[in-house]
């Protein structure tokens, strides 16, 4: 899923894919905990909108991938949508095609 995702990314070759899954799977708790608000700073800093909004379309993506966004995930994204220096109505644009997976939704 994650290869998939990334392929979207234009100008994404197939060697920054594989980087990028290596470091995933070498240092997935530190990046998902510890380094998450340095990336976002890295990529608000390196990437234009539209890429840090294919990044957080992404990120959405692979949290419904289980068919289920938890009210955990969606505090995480609306936090990682703030670090890209995103709006919560990008935040919501994007996530509007997987509603139906909103746990919080669902009650």
């Amino acid at each position: 899923m994650v290869r998939e995702e990334l392929s979207r990314v234009q100008g994404m070759s197939q060697l920054g894919i594989d980087a990028i899954c290596s470091v995933l799977r070498e240092h997935i708790v530190e990046i998902s905990t510890v380094q998450m608000s340095r990336y976002a700073r890295g990529l608000v800093e390196l990437a234009d909108v539209e890429l840090r909004q294919e990044v957080l379309g992404a990120l959405i993506d692979l949290a419904a991938t289980d068919s289920s966004i938890t009210l955990n995930e969606t505090n995480l994204l609306r936090q990682i949508t703030a670090s890209l220096g995103l709006s919560q109505q990008d935040y919501l644009s994007l996530q509007e095609r997987h509603r139906k997976h909103l746990e919080s939704l669902k009650r």
